[in-house]
Order: C-alpha cells, then sequence, then structure tokens
C-alpha cells in the first residue's frame, strides 16, 4: 500500500470516528464485550456496519483494514450472541472455507437451503484436500 493510499484510509477512520458517535460506542460495547444491553436493532447495526465496510474494501482492495475491521465486527459478534450464521455467510462469500466448514461439521448451525447444501457440496469436492483437511479459496 503506498503513502497516499494510507494517508486516504487513516484521513476516512478519522472521519468514521468524528461523525458517528452510535457506531463508535456500539464498537467499542463489541470490543469490550458489554452487549448485554444490546437489543436486536444493536445486533443488526452492527453487522450493517461490518457489511459496509466489507463492501468498501470491495470496491478499493487497498483498503484493507476495512476488510481487517468489517470480518472482525462479524468474528465478534458471532462469538458472544452465540449467531455463527452471520460468520458463515461471510466465510463462504470470502473463501474461508475452512471456517464455513467447521461450522457445518460440528452442527453449529443448520443448513436452511438447497442453494447453501449444493455450495457445501461443491466445496467439499473443490477444496478438500487429501480427504484431512479443507483449503480456503486462494489456496
Amino acid at each position: 500500500m503506498d503513502k497516499n493510499t494510507r494517508n486516504k484510509e487513516k484521513r476516512l477512520f478519522i472521519q468514521i470516528k468524528n461523525s458517528n458517535s452510535l457506531f463508535i460506542e456500539r464498537f467499542n460495547e463489541l470490543l469490550s464485550s458489554k452487549i448485554d444491553s444490546w437489543n436486536d436493532r444493536d445486533k443488526e447495526y452492527i453487522l450493517s456496519c461490518a457489511l459496509l465496510f466489507l463492501n468498501y474494501y470491495n470496491q478499493n482492495p487497498c483498503y484493507k483494514n476495512y476488510f481487517r475491521i468489517g470480518y472482525y465486527i462479524i468474528l465478534k459478534y458471532s462469538i458472544l450472541f452465540k449467531d455463527y450464521k452471520p460468520l458463515y455467510d461471510i466465510s463462504l462469500q470470502i473463501g474461508f472455507y475452512p471456517i464455513s466448514d467447521y461450522i457445518l461439521k460440528h452442527g453449529i448451525i443448520q443448513v436452511d437451503s438447497l442453494s447453501e447444501e449444493l455450495i457445501n457440496k461443491s466445496i467439499s469436492e473443490h477444496y478438500l484436500y487429501n480427504n484431512s483437511y479443507v483449503e480456503t479459496f486462494e489456496q
């Protein structure tokens, strides 16, 4: 990442920090695991923010920190709320197949649709290495 890209990314983070107190508040609560008072709207809000970060990264892959924050939010959310569907979905989308495979093999979530069943079958056929582990998309 060149210096100009780093500076632009830093300015965007500062802008988010200075302009969105609700995000900062919810993000800090998520970081410190202080989510006892969260309702469904708070959960929906933080997951929406994660998707916005991931979407911004998709528009410009130079901004790797946006990916890291978006993925971290989803990971932390899933662990704290024991709701692994968002983690499963995003893992399938970004090619983190070992994570989605682990979630399914351990019965953490159930497959809801035929399309998910077909996706998982395809992953097993194409990314299962030597019947011992599942590779990521990049491998």
